[in-house]
């Protein structure tokens, strides 16, 4: 029998305990069977606990954190029990030598966990799992293979995810291999720094995550890029899903079994989905286990989401506050097995990668930007960081996300006629500002309403108008026009609407730092 102390080393050691013999009572085959099985679990893996109160096996070697439950390690504790000592085990063996585990006393109470291929350390430290074991990662870029790791910490894999595929090279790393990466992958050098800023973004353990939409026409390479972002930090067995979620219960599935969601060629989604992806984004708390019969395990689980389509699909405003919109060009001559040339150069595309997300842990969170968009901040900040590390400045990210936002307010803009008939409305008056009555205003925009408008798109009443005005305030801000409030004039109360200019709202307001002082 053995018992486990953390040592020095941060890892957790077995300590041998004297055989109590003749003071313990006789015991049975199944009994004896039981407590060799509950011997090879302690000497394999130790027991922590999350800040949350979930208790997680972790195993001493990969550091994977798995629930106590026997469903998830029937077949790695057979293979253990046999390499061991030859004997054969069953389901019903583990959960008894689960339950024994379940109740000993918790050597690790701050057990520090992330589903992806990094996780924080107790003092800010940053580790990535690689195939050759895990490495620290330092805040001026460079990296190094740890003696030992001074705090607990451990790997969640959910069920679709593969084993680390990518080494981190040691020496000097370059980082412009990711860049080349991202030109061979068709994407704009004015979207480049998005991409390169989302990869570190939804790699960074601490960091809000966001969405990326690729839209294009057919031939455009949306799945071969959606296809290799996720490879590169999440490899997984389930690269695209092919099927969209049409309910909330399908979307948290999703969130169960992968890591980065990979949503591919998606013709529409429901305020309802596109509600359940803004809460994986945010992040939920999730329980992990395989089978809610034997045990509850909740993680705090938060998902980069990658999504393409033809057209932008993402129209509820509060998810779009979350989203990058980046459109790719045709390709007019697709090369013969383009997608294994482009997967070459993935490995050194990783290694830059690391070298990036050591340079940007160092500093993001020091970065104040005068403004960003609202939900983005995290994302603003690293986005500021990665353009310094690739020799551009702090406007040329700026700009970069000024041109996504101009793109998805320009598709946003097309699906909601009545802001292209204020819009349109307000221009044609060649005024600057206009007080229309409310009872008026939905006669004046009929004049506007863009051809091919469906009926259930258009209001019917000027109430129903109101309440369209409101939908798309944000909308209509962002093309410099903005709607007031009704207000009560004259002595007969008639109320009023005002339309008039102002200066683009793409940004909400954040703080007063001059942006060429970051």
């Amino acid at each position: 029998m053995s018992h486990e102390v953390i040592g020095s080393s941060g890892q957790v050691g077995c300590v041998q305990l004297q055989p109590q013999g003749s003071q313990l009572p006789r015991r049975n085959r199944k009994d004896r069977k039981v407590e060799a099985i509950y011997g090879l679990l302690r000497e394999s893996f130790y027991k922590g606990v999350t800040p949350r109160g979930t208790s997680l096996l972790v195993n001493r070697k990969t550091l994977q954190a798995t629930p106590l439950e026997a469903q998830q390690l029937v077949s790695v504790v057979q293979s253990i029990a046999y390499h061991a000592s030859g004997i054969s085990v069953n389901k019903g063996d583990i959960e008894q030598a689960l339950g024994v585990i379940e109740g000993d006393t918790t050597e690790t109470p701050n057990l520090l966990v992330a589903i992806g291929l990094t996780v924080c350390g107790d003092q800010g430290q940053l580790f990535l799992i690689t195939p050759g074991g895990v490495i620290e990662i330092q805040p001026n870029g460079g990296y190094f293979r740890p003696n030992h790791i001074p705090c607990a910490i451990g790997y969640i894999r959910l069920n679709n995810a593969k084993p680390p595929c990518y080494q981190a090279f040691f020496g000097e790393v370059q980082l412009q291999p990711l860049l080349c990466l991202l030109d061979k992958l068709n994407v704009p050098n004015n979207s480049r720094l998005l991409v390169a800023a989302w990869l570190v973004t939804s790699l960074h353990p601490e960091a809000n995550n966001v969405l990326l939409e690729i839209v294009g026409e057919r031939r455009s390479g949306k799945s071969t890029l959606q296809t290799i972002l996720k490879d590169l930090i999440d490899p997984s067995f389930e690269y695209l899903i092919v099927d969209t979620p049409t309910t909330f219960k399908q979307v948290n599935e999703i969130g169960k079994r992968d890591n980065v969601i990979s949503l591919d060629k998606v013709d529409e989604l429901s305020q309802k989905v596109q509600g359940a992806l803004l809460s994986l984004l945010e992040g939920k708390l999730t329980d992990i286990s395989s089978s809610k019969k034997e045990i509850v395990a909740n993680v705090m689980l938060s998902h980069p989401i990658l999504l393409n389509s033809s057209e932008s699909v993402i129209t509820w405003p509060d998810l779009a506050d979350r989203s990058l919109l980046v459109q790719l060009p045709r390709i007019e001559n697709i090369k013969e097995n383009y997608f294994n040339q482009v997967g070459h150069h993935a490995s050194f595309a990783f290694a830059s990668l690391v070298k990036l997300l050591g340079y940007v842990h160092g500093n993001w969170k020091s970065i104040s930007p005068t403004s960003c968009p609202a939900g983005m901040i995290d994302f603003y900040r690293i986005g500021i960081s990665v353009a310094e590390a690739l020799g551009c400045s702090a406007e040329d990210f700026d700009y970069q996300v000024q041109a996504s936002m101009k793109r998805r307010f320009s598709l946003e803009l097309s699906e909601h006629p009545v802001a292209v008939a204020v819009r349109d409305f307000l221009g044609a008056s060649g005024e600057d500002c206009l007080d229309i009555p409310v009872g008026q205003f939905l006669e004046r925009l009929n004049d506007y309403r863009p051809d091919h408008t469906e009926e259930k798109d258009w209001p019917r009443s000027p109430r129903h108008l109101g309440a369209k005005l409101d939908s798309c305030g944000a909308l209509l801000e962002a093309h410099g026009v903005r709607v007031g409030p009704p207000v009560r004039k004259g002595k007969h109360g008639v109320f009023y609407r005002r339309i008039e200019k102002c200066p683009s709202q793409l940004y909400h307001q954040w703080n007063t730092t001059p942006l060429s002082s970051i």
